[in-house]
């Protein structure tokens, strides 16, 4: 008997526990921002904060949008103050208390749709993006002082091609983007998928090739980033690429998964992985799974590294083989050769002066 109530207390702590690692969201709910240990949840005037460790949700926290749909915006928060970049645009909102004002001085432009919008110490950036059938490769940084976006000066020719919808990864020092789509030179209404990975580093402000390979092809902008990985689907298959070791694995896709909502940005904190899925019923709910119960035991590893292009600084290095090689060539040659003229037969460094019947007989020697 005593057994028998053991077992319902641990089963009834068990459930307890499942159940607290869900949260209801509401359904007016347009946009979401991960922050470490917290999810903060958007309607068109409050926002809820959820806390990743206890999984408790706040009280809605109301604001004034004054007529701005924040559904268009990308939010960041910087220094405790909350921001919203335009997405298709340059104008940058700030929640300023519980008022939510304008600070840019900048338009809808509309020539950097589906944009990589990041942040890096503090200073919010973007890159890429499409506009008027083209694809953009400038970077700007939004200038806190003037309020005015601003050109990122980069070092050096190479550049990666101009994309957007690409997805991206942010260390201490180095922004490294993978895949995505850019624009047919040739026919400017055909999009192409791009399966090449490149890095900038901040603090050169130079770009790098990393690789380029097939297996790129399904990243996008959906993919998210968990312990330096990059997590996306691919039919029935869930990958991760290793950004340090560009090792590429292949997991089963699980029903879970299935149903997690693209509106909101999958969370990773702590070994768990946070999201929102869409229940039959119509509801919304956050919930919690590890890495091991989402990702389970990878059935295919594959190595990217083979699949690496020759960059610029190969090339160079080849060129300057083939220019050896060749200079030699061509030295053993003249090193090996007589030289025949009309006084003098010269071989390497030796000269012999002749007549001018020694020339002729040695010239039609040389002839046959």
């Amino acid at each position: 008997m005593i057994f028998k109530r053991i077992i319902v207390s641990i089963i009834f702590l068990l459930t307890t526990s499942l159940v607290s690692q869900e949260i209801n969201i509401p359904k007016n709910i347009t946009k979401s921002y991960n922050d470490n240990q917290f999810i903060y949840f958007f309607t068109k005037n409050n926002y809820f904060k959820v806390d990743v460790a206890s999984y408790n949700i706040s009280k809605p926290i109301e604001f004034n949008n004054n007529g701005f749909d924040i559904n268009n915006f990308t939010p960041f928060k910087i220094n405790d103050v909350f921001y919203f970049v335009q997405n298709v645009g340059g104008l940058v909102l700030k929640l300023n208390k519980n008022d939510l004002i304008r600070i840019d001085k900048s338009f809808t432009h509309k020539m950097q749709i589906a944009s990589t919008v990041f942040k890096y110490k503090n200073e919010i950036y973007r890159y890429g993006g499409y506009g008027f059938f083209n694809a953009r490769e400038l970077m700007v940084k939004f200038d806190f002082e003037t309020n005015e976006w601003e050109s990122v000066k980069v070092n050096g020719e190479l550049i990666p091609r101009a994309r957007y919808s690409n997805a991206f990864s942010i260390d201490e020092n180095n922004l490294t983007i993978i895949g995505g789509e850019t624009i047919d030179r040739y026919n400017r209404e055909k999009r192409l998928r791009l399966t090449d990975m490149w890095q900038f580093s901040f603090e050169e402000l130079k770009w790098s090739f990393i690789l380029d390979s097939e297996d790129i092809l399904a990243i996008d902008s959906d993919a998210y980033i968990f312990d330096n990985k990059i997590l996306f689907r691919e039919g029935n298959y869930l990958k991760s690429l290793n950004l340090d070791s560009y090792e590429l694995s292949t997991n089963n896709l699980t029903n879970t998964l299935l149903k997690v909502s693209d509106r909101f940005k999958v969370h990773y904190f702590d070994g768990n992985f946070h999201f929102v899925v869409n229940r039959n019923n119509g509801e919304r709910v956050l919930i919690s799974r590890s890495k091991k119960e989402l990702l389970g035991t990878s059935k295919f590893l594959k190595s990217l590294k083979n699949k690496k292009l020759l960059s610029v600084n190969n090339l160079i290095i080849i060129g300057l083989l083939l220019f050896v090689i060749i200079t030699i060539f061509f030295l053993m040659r003249y090193l090996n050769t007589v030289i025949l003229k009309i006084n003098k037969i010269k071989f390497r460094n030796k000269t012999v002066f002749i007549s001018e019947e020694e020339y002729i007989v040695l010239k039609e020697f040389f002839r046959n």
